[in-house]
């Protein structure tokens, strides 16, 4: 009984700043009233903000996992305030019963598909058929719940769709959203726009690829030596790019798949800017981890160089630059160098 009561405090971390940053803009008018949380209502929120984003699932894909996080995390609004450490850990339960479910039976990892009534009803009576009465009352209950919540925080998502603004695109990803986007990918379908998705990804995060630059580089554009994986960009800016070493092996699988077509888009023969941000557009309509915008995906890339030490005069042919400026913007976003390595770089000399 003294754990249940423990489990039924507000949830308040540690350390908090009181800083609202965890939530999207529309929770606060799906929560109903339009007032901001109070400090013990968002503390508890960044706590279990936090839970969330370390549950990793048992017996499930990392797609899988990747979906019940993000459910867990759009509902939150719909739980009583303070939110409780019970009602993230039974919600994160619950949904990844189902979810495991689904993907055994090959069921398409889409809030639709998983939140239907038909599978909810398949999950109730089958999977937990041998539970008592009173656990199936509690998990229909929760799913009824969660199912709601999904579908009013949808239709207030697209109404108040925030705008991204130029700190946004300046952040650049990181590596966790990059793993949970590549894992959400996987479970995207079709097979074809799965493909354009992760090829996206690769030309974005391995080689800062811009909108100029995705329309024209196909799969013979890219090619394999020992030194890694290179890529040939034409247009307006010709160049030669070798990728990040991590990202090498799915652009180079991307390439294959492409052939002599576009990576981006193997069946269409052109591909114009704006079509091409149209594709984004429609991908980012399946609710990803995080937005996918390949501005942002370049400055990752840009900004994980300078990290790097990658000298200028090798980082801006690369890039497609002839001047620094923008670079200028990204440098609040590299983490300081450690102390030792700042020496070492100072004393060194081309000479």
């Amino acid at each position: 009984m003294a754990a249940r009561e423990y489990d039924d405090e507000p949830w308040v971390p540690d350390e908090w700043d009181g800083t609202p940053d965890v939530l999207p803009d529309w929770w606060l008018v799906a929560a109903g009233d339009g007032m901001k949380p109070s400090a013990e209502q968002m503390a508890a929120l960044v706590a279990a903000h936090g839970r969330i984003t370390r549950f990793r699932g048992d017996k499930m894909s990392q797609t899988a996992a990747v979906f019940v996080r993000s459910v867990v995390r759009d509902v939150l609004y719909a739980a009583p305030q303070p939110v409780t450490r019970h009602w993230v850990n039974y919600s994160l339960t619950v949904v990844s019963g189902l979810v495991r479910m689904c993907e055994d039976a090959g069921i398409a990892l889409t809030r639709q598909r998983v939140f239907s009534e038909r599978t909810r009803q398949r999950f109730l009576h089958v999977v937990c058929a041998d539970h008592v009465d009173m656990a199936q009352a509690g998990y229909r209950s929760r799913l009824d719940v969660i199912s709601g919540a999904l579908s009013r925080s949808a239709q207030v998502a697209a109404l108040t769709r925030p705008t991204i603004s130029a700190a946004d695109v300046l952040t650049p990803y990181s590596a966790e959203t990059i793993v949970d986007v590549r894992a959400w990918v996987g479970g995207i379908r079709p097979a074809t726009r799965r493909q354009r998705t992760a090829a996206i990804l690769d030309l974005g995060l391995g080689i800062g690829a811009r909108r100029r630059d995705v329309a024209v580089i196909r799969g013979c554009d890219v090619s394999r030596d020992a030194t890694g994986v290179h890529v040939t960009i034409g247009g307006t800016s010709p160049r030669t790019v070798t990728c990040l070493a991590r990202h090498e092996d799915s652009l180079w699988a991307s390439a294959q798949q492409a052939g002599g077509n576009l990576i981006v888009a193997p069946t269409i023969a052109r591909l114009s800017e704006n079509r091409f941000q149209e594709s984004v557009n429609q991908i980012n309509a399946l609710r990803p981890p995080a937005p996918i915008m390949l501005r942002r995906l370049r400055n990752t890339w840009l900004i994980e160089h300078l990290a790097a030490g990658t000298p200028l005069n090798v980082l801006l042919p690369a890039a497609g630059l002839t001047t620094a400026a923008h670079l200028m913007d990204l440098l609040p976003h590299v983490p300081a160098a450690v102390p030792a390595v700042a020496v070492q770089a100072l004393r060194r000399s081309a000479r």
